[in-house]
């Protein structure tokens, strides 16, 4: 990462309150012509760090991801999306999706 997007990815982890867990590895800018430009944020799980699991409160390793995208609010007036490869956890009662700190719990595809 170039030192402007390391310093961009530095403070939308701290608006979005990531933990140690979550990092930011990219930050694209997409020139979408005639419409409004973009802003694409991409975060994955910080490598050897566990999860807490929602159905069990167990930490847990991951068995394996999804890519997942979700609108957050606009920054600066561009459209921004996050995108994750979110984590599944490997439950004792089967592969459970991780909770992650940005998403709405009551809206799947949206920021909260």
């Amino acid at each position: 990462m170039n030192p402007q997007t390391k310093m961009l990815a530095t403070i939308i982890a701290k608006s979005l309150n990531l933990g140690d867990e979550w990092t930011v590895v990219d930050v694209e800018m997409r020139d979408c012509n005639p419409d409004p430009d973009e802003l694409h944020v991409y975060i994955e799980r910080t490598p050897g760090y566990a999860l807490r699991c929602p159905r069990c409160g167990v930490m847990h390793g991951v068995c394996d991801t999804r890519e997942r995208t979700w609108r957050h609010l606009d920054i600066w007036q561009y459209k921004t999306y996050i995108h994750c490869k979110l984590p599944r956890l490997d439950c004792e009662g089967g592969p459970i999706t991780a909770e992650v700190p940005w998403a709405a719990p009551d809206a799947k595809h949206f920021t909260a």
